[in-house]
C-alpha cells in the first residue's frame, strides 16, 4: 500500500509574500513612529530644560513633527528642525551645544528684542547679555532609544497578525 501526500505551495507562497509586504510596511511604520516619539521626547526635554518658545516656532515645529514626521529618505523618517535656522545657525542645535558667551545688544537685532521682552531690558541700560546652553537633546535621545524596541515589537506583532488573515 502506497500513501501519496500532495503539498501545494501556493498557500505558503501567498502567506510568505504577504508577510514580506507587511514587514516592509512595518519597517516604514517603525521609522515613522520612532520619529514621532523622538519629537515628543525633544519637546518634553526642552520644557524640562527651561526653554521657552519666544515666537512660537520652536514648539510649533515639534508639534508638527509629532503629527507628521519629516521624511528623510525612502524608508526613513526623522525630526526635521531645518526651519529653525537663521542664517547658518540652527537654534535647535545651538540651544543644546553652544558655549556660554556674551552677546552685544544692538538696535534691530532679534536677540535685542528678545532681551527686552524676556529680561525687561529697556533702552541702553545693558550693552550686552550672557547666554548659556540648555542641554536637552541627549536626554531626549536616551529616552527615545529606550522606547524604540517597544514600538517595534508592537508594530511587528500587529503586522504578523495581519499576515495570518
Amino acid at each position: 500500500m502506497v500513501i501519496a501526500i500532495q503539498i501545494s505551495t501556493k498557500k505558503a507562497q501567498a502567506f510568505l509574500s504577504n508577510l514580506q509586504m507587511n514587514m516592509e510596511a512595518g519597517g516604514i511604520e517603525i521609522s515613522k513612529e520612532s520619529a514621532k516619539e523622538a519629537a515628543r521626547q525633544y519637546k518634553l526635554s526642552a520644557k524640562q530644560a527651561g526653554i521657552e518658545s519666544w515666537r512660537g516656532n520652536f514648539y510649533r515645529t515639534l508639534d508638527r513633527q509629532i503629527q507628521t514626521p519629516k521624511r528623510l529618505g525612502k524608508f526613513t523618517y526623522g525630526v526635521g528642525v531645518g526651519n529653525l535656522k537663521r542664517g547658518k545657525t540652527n537654534y535647535f542645535i545651538a540651544l543644546d551645544r553652544m558655549k556660554g558667551h556674551g552677546i552685544k545688544l544692538r538696535k534691530n537685532r532679534i536677540i535685542t528684542k528678545w532681551a527686552k521682552d524676556k529680561l525687561g531690558i529697556e533702552g541702553r541700560l545693558a550693552r550686552g547679555i550672557w547666554v548659556e546652553p540648555h542641554p536637552f537633546i541627549k536626554r531626549a535621545d536616551r529616552k527615545t532609544l529606550k522606547k524604540i524596541p517597544k514600538i517595534a515589537k508592537k508594530i511587528i506583532k500587529n503586522k504578523a497578525r495581519k499576515s495570518k488573515r
